[in-house]
């Protein structure tokens, strides 16, 4: 799939529903003919008949790259195990659906956009994580970005059957960020590579960076706590340069569906700054990257920060560090 248009982040590119949906954890049938996969082959066969001719057209159309054994079931299942998408059902929520356009996105370990399943409207939607340029190919991931080049390399070839070489996994160029990083937290990563290329000393620096981003949350909470404490020696640009640096390696990784809880973080601490610019400025990005949506809670959630935006006094965050500081000012000293 290639964009024809110019495609902004968050942006909706495509909404459609499954052709097929099936429990995406299986039984494995120890004493079928055909082997473990052989009554879900059955399964898969038997149903579908109740296809429409051009559904069935469609799907038999859709990549495999599972062994084939020459029956139509084994056919059916592998497209389903080759093409399916997480989509969350019910209370187990553990299914997997095959998308007549979206299952046909091409794998990155950085992509630029992702598909999120909708249970009220029963469809998937697939929306972009950054900008996208028109002639530049849609991909979204087969398996966890955060994950290290090594397990993410080894969970394609077992699943997938190939290797991947995208620019996360077989870099071209030594891999830079976008400014001078300048949070001790983060720099230390960017530390890591060299003036040329090594590919070795790139993927190392890479899985570093996402260790990073995997872990940061849990170091931002505490350096929330500690700002707002009225005993804090720490400075508001400690805490916004944190976040802001986040935001930069985040996109270096390709990792964009992490930057959510920084925005909110920038927008929460400059309403405890009581700075109203800066305040909607993070508040209406984050509105905008409607990726963090989901269901009525989500919406729900967008009508909230809408009002703060409208009027930023409501944010509960508003003037807390303002008041840690004078409450600082009261403390006696020893």
């Amino acid at each position: 799939m290639v964009a024809n248009r110019d495609i902004k982040p968050g942006e909706t590119i495509l909404i459609e529903r499954p052709i097929t949906i099936h429990p995406a954890a299986i039984m494995a049938s120890v004493d079928h003919p055909r082997g473990p996969w052989g009554a879900f082959e059955d399964i898969y066969e038997d149903g579908f008949p109740v296809l429409g001719e051009t559904e069935r057209s469609v799907y038999m159309d859709l990549w495999n790259c599972k062994p084939l054994s020459g029956t139509l079931g084994n056919k059916i299942c592998g497209i389903a195990r080759t093409n399916g998408l997480h989509t969350p059902l019910g209370r187990s929520k553990d299914f997997s659906g095959v998308y007549p356009t979206i299952s046909r996105c091409n794998h990155s370990c950085g992509p630029n956009a992702s598909a999120r399943f909708d249970e009220e409207t029963m469809a998937m939607r697939l929306f972009s994580r950054r900008p996208i340029a028109p002639g530049e190919q849609i991909t979204t991931s087969y398996v966890g970005t955060a994950n290290p080049c090594a397990i993410r390399q080894a969970e394609l070839k077992m699943k997938y059957l190939f290797n991947c070489e995208c620019n996360f996994c077989k870099p071209s160029k030594p891999s830079r960020s976008s400014r001078l990083l300048r949070h001790p937290y983060w720099n230390a990563a960017n530390q890591l590579t060299r003036q040329n290329l090594d590919v070795a000393a790139e993927i190392y620096a890479s899985d570093y960076r996402g260790s990073q981003i995997s872990l940061c949350l849990s170091h931002a909470r505490d350096l929330w706590a500690e700002w707002l404490s009225p005993s804090s020696k720490q400075s508001d640009g400690d805490l916004l340069q944190f976040h802001e640096d986040a935001l930069v390696i985040i996109a270096q990784e390709g990792m964009e569906l992490m930057r959510i809880s920084h925005i909110a973080y920038l927008a929460h601490a400059s309403a405890a700054l009581e700075d109203e610019d800066g305040f909607r400025r993070w508040g209406n990005i984050l509105i905008s990257l409607s990726e963090w949506t989901k269901g009525r809670e989500g919406i729900d959630q967008k009508r909230t920060w809408q009002d703060w935006v409208q009027d930023p006094m409501a944010s509960p965050a508003w003037g807390l560090r303002i008041k840690a500081k004078g409450n600082a000012q009261n403390i006696p000293r020893a």
